[in-house]
């Protein structure tokens, strides 16, 4: 505390004293002139919640820190292997090791290890997050050992040859666990089949160039969350579809070329993300997972939505970039809660009008594709915000696309319009108009 004072001179004078609370930040930098303090947050009340230091930290540094009631996330960079410190003093939501180095992603590996000993001094932080290190068979059986860790990231790291993940089973409060690499250094590759017994896991991620997964993934039957993205993984064993609490499955950046049929047995399902495959063709067991809220399946090679998409009355966002795509089913005008749709880079000719039925719809983008004309329907769409039909064939602007009154981002660049109708200064919320690249008359307002 400090401690102010002033003098009133009201029916004589005396002195006021009123106490504030000094900036916790700012102590703990003069205390610690020795380590950097890169990033330092407090509260309203001036307590710090959020630090982030680098440098040869040592006890009495932790101590001062641990003293700092108000803590709740603590960074350390650049955390060398030959510090030794003791942690069970620090009461922490999130406590994070982190040797990321700044440039490409792909040049951030350090090769560095944290330091067992103290990884096995934390006791009381709910999330451990290890980045830019090398993950080894200590570092996995020390983070074993934290009972009280629900949450462990290995981000942006490389990971030892033949890697056993058994004794997280007995990590006893432990349901996230992320694995990603994407790195120079050394991947997973295989899928660690130990993985199958922790099977309180809730949330599960493993990014690092995985070819084939074990059929034993069917025993984690607790998994909400299952992210297996920037793999070369060619199938999807029968036994996820045990997974039935999922509510959120990534295989984005694999080589998948059709989906299995067992995908419908995931019915909590709500967001699917399946971008940067090689599909040809979403198929109907999709149709059956009605509580979807969202489909990521950007830049495949899908040819064709199946009618009984607009079985999917809770998707809220669609996202078909990037594809092959010819037409609009008629049953993707019946998704009445649909937002956002997107599908720019295809090769769709026209819109039926039936896409005045999308009237929760904000974003539509349709760029790069065939249209000749902007499609009449959407001038009902009056929540749209956002409109792109760049490098299509349109060659007139309609006069009802000035009923869009919410329009902030029209974009109508590489097409073949002449004449701006004078009703687009009508649109006082646009902030953004794109015309370039059109045989415009400039004598036209």
């Amino acid at each position: 505390m400090v401690k102010f004072c002033k003098i009133l001179t009201v029916f004589g004078a005396f002195i006021l004293c009123t106490l504030a609370n000094a900036n916790e930040c700012e102590e703990f930098e003069e205390f610690v002139s020795d380590i950097s303090v890169r990033t330092c947050e407090v509260d309203e009340n001036q307590q710090m919640t959020f630090l982030k230091v680098t440098g040869n930290i040592t006890q009495e540094h932790i101590e001062k820190i641990a003293s700092y009631s108000k803590l709740t996330e603590l960074q350390f960079y650049r955390f060398e292997d030959n510090i030794e410190i003791n942690l069970e003093s620090l009461t922490l939501s999130k406590l994070e090791f982190n040797h990321v180095y700044l440039g490409p992603r792909s040049n951030r590996y350090s090769g560095f290890v944290v330091p067992e000993k103290v990884i096995k001094t934390i006791k009381n932080v709910d999330e451990v997050n290890i980045l830019g290190y090398k993950i080894t068979q200590g570092t996995i059986d020390s983070l074993a050992t934290l009972n009280n860790v629900k949450k462990i990231y290995m981000h942006d790291g490389g990971f030892d040859e033949g890697l056993d993940f058994i004794n997280f089973s007995h990590a006893k409060s432990l349901t996230t666990l992320h694995l990603h690499s994407f790195t120079k250094g050394p991947e997973l590759g295989v899928f660690p089949e130990s993985l199958c017994q922790l099977k309180k896991l809730k949330s599960l991620e493993v990014e690092s160039k995985l070819t084939t997964l074990p059929k034993c993934i069917g025993n984690l039957k607790n998994l909400e969350n299952l992210d297996l993205a920037y793999n070369y993984l060619t199938e999807i064993p029968k036994e996820i579809g045990n997974l039935t609490k999922l509510k959120s499955l990534g295989f984005y950046y694999n080589k998948f070329t059709t989906l299995p049929s067992f995908l419908k047995n995931l019915t909590k399902l709500e967001k699917l993300e399946l971008t940067s495959n090689d599909l040809i063709e979403i198929t109907n067991p999709i149709c059956n997972l009605k509580k979807l809220k969202r489909i990521d399946a950007n830049f495949n090679d899908i040819t064709k939505i199946p009618s009984c998409i607009g079985n999917l009355s809770n998707l809220v966002t669609l996202n078909l970039r990037g594809n092959k795509i010819t037409s609009i089913p008629s049953g993707l005008y019946k998704l009445k809660k649909l937002e956002v749709l997107d599908m720019g880079n295809n090769l769709i000719k026209n819109v039926s009008t039936n896409i005045k039925n999308l009237k929760k719809l904000h974003l539509l983008y349709l760029f790069s594709n065939e249209l000749t004309e902007i499609p009449e329907g959407i001038s009902n769409l009056i929540n749209l915000t956002d409109l792109s039909l760049d490098e299509n064939r349109i060659k007139k602007i309609p006069d009802f696309v000035c009923k869009l009154t919410n329009l902030k981002d029209l974009s109508l660049s590489y097409n073949l319009i002449t004449e701006v109708p004078e009703c687009i200064s009508q649109l006082t919320q646009l902030e953004k108009f794109e015309i370039s690249n059109n045989p415009v008359n400039t004598a036209n307002p």
